[in-house]
């Protein structure tokens, strides 16, 4: 999108700082429910798959009451959640913002063109 405003002459628009903004949202947002939902996934996949509820052993002098001294992996019993994608979030707002700044520098100019004009044609006949 910045690179056809760019080829138009019109580099800043209203959309682009939006776009910015939602982008970053929905990184932000999505980023951090996506590692929470995978996380729950994985424990209760864990739990599931590696949960023994009725098991005996004839050897007991190898085996106590557990099977995880014969190998047995224990299920997962938490996740953890990385933070990028507010970092990532945050680095894309900061690029909304100064978006904005040329917006607002856009208008200004445009505006400031707007006078110029309107300045000549009253001082045309004066001179």
């Amino acid at each position: 999108m910045l690179a056809a405003r760019l080829v138009r002459g019109n580099p800043f628009g209203r959309v682009l700082s939006q776009t910015a903004f939602g982008t970053a949202t929905a990184i932000g947002i999505g980023g951090i429910l996506w590692q929470v939902c995978s996380g729950v996934g994985g424990l209760l996949v864990s739990t599931q798959v590696l949960r023994v509820t009725g098991w005996s052993i004839d050897d007991s002098d190898l085996v106590r009451d557990s099977l995880n001294e014969i190998g047995w992996p224990f299920p997962a019993d938490g996740f953890s959640i990385d933070f990028w994608p507010i970092g990532a979030a945050l680095a894309i707002v900061a690029g909304g913002i100064a978006f904005r700044y040329g917006e607002t520098i856009q208008a200004d100019a445009k505006r400031l063109r707007q006078q110029k004009r309107a300045l000549q044609r009253d001082t045309e006949g004066l001179v």
